[in-house]
């Protein structure tokens, strides 16, 4: 279940109601430490919500059970200082599994492959995963269904990119949960596929001179289909400068229409013939030199 928190500060500081004031009397200290420790938990965030079951796994550190956390939550709700809240859907589940730190230890303690994966993953991100980051990474196995040489593959491209983070990688496995890309083979595959297009766009931006701006969604689509059709770069090189001969500023939508264009195979610099140009044959060449040779006799 989804909660969002009321008169929340955005500026990483606690800022809590003034209707506490009058409810203090009638709420008990387990009530008042998780209402106050819920707005550390998203000040932290710099958010205004969360899920109830990441506050199980934090608070049952602290001794609080499920059960006393549910009961204190529905009072807060009541009390109008809390509010259920509708949150974005979380692919490929619906809601974040919720697991206990004895299933942790367990996983942990159990399975030669996941204790394995924990450990590669806090040498990869340089850090220890604490209670809420070993669930996440539980739920990649667990939940997701996903195999840990293929989370380790995800991780690994991952942190190349600098994106050193649980979210990030649980955000890429999701899309690849979507996609139904679930194999190691199709997952080394995919990644292969953004690294080529993230290398092409990196040219493709120094020489348009596009510096960091993004590319429009037009623009990722066009460059996506030259990927695709294999086109060399200095084709789409000799197409920029007949680009910029023509209307000076580079376009790549400009650029894809002199690529379209059935002239631009013309020449033999594509790699592709026209029509009009014939391949050289030897045997022909004999025929007609000795045809040619009897008839002068």
């Amino acid at each position: 279940m989804h909660y969002k928190l009321k008169n929340i500060s955005p500026y990483q500081q606690i800022c809590l109601p003034t209707e506490l004031g009058e409810r203090l009397g009638q709420m008990s200290e387990d009530e008042i430490k998780i209402l106050l420790y819920i707005h550390i938990y998203c000040s932290r965030r710099s958010s205004d919500s969360f899920e109830d079951g990441d506050i199980f796994a934090e608070l049952e550190r602290y001794g609080y059970d499920q059960k006393t956390v549910k009961s204190a939550l529905a009072y807060l709700r009541g009390a109008d200082l809390l509010e259920q809240h509708q949150a974005r859907k979380r692919s490929p589940a619906k809601e974040r599994a919720y697991y206990t730190n004895d299933q942790l230890s367990s996983a942990v303690d159990e399975s030669k492959d996941f204790a394995s994966l924990r450990e590669y993953t806090e040498r990869k991100l340089g850090k220890l995963l604490n209670t809420q980051e070993l669930a996440t990474l539980y739920s990649f196995t667990d939940s997701m269904r996903f195999t840990p040489d293929v989370i380790m593959l995800v991780t690994e491209y991952c942190v190349g990119e600098n994106k050193s983070s649980l979210r990030y990688i649980e955000k890429m496995l999701s899309d690849l949960a979507n996609k139904q890309l679930t194999s190691y083979e199709a997952v080394e595959a995919h990644i292969s596929n953004i690294k080529e297009y993230s290398s092409l766009e990196g040219r493709i931006k120094l020489l348009c001179g596009f510096g960091s701006r993004a590319l429009t969604k037009k623009e990722a689509g066009i460059l996506n289909r030259w990927m695709n059709e294999k086109l060399s770069f200095e084709r789409i090189t000799e197409a920029y400068e007949q680009n910029v001969n023509a209307i000076k500023e580079p376009s790549l939508a400009y650029m894809d229409k002199i690529l379209s264009s059935p002239s631009s195979l013309d020449s033999p610099k594509h790699g592709t013939a026209g029509a009009s140009q014939k391949s050289f044959d030897a045997e022909d060449f004999f025929r007609a030199a000795v045809s040619k040779s009897r008839s002068e006799k």
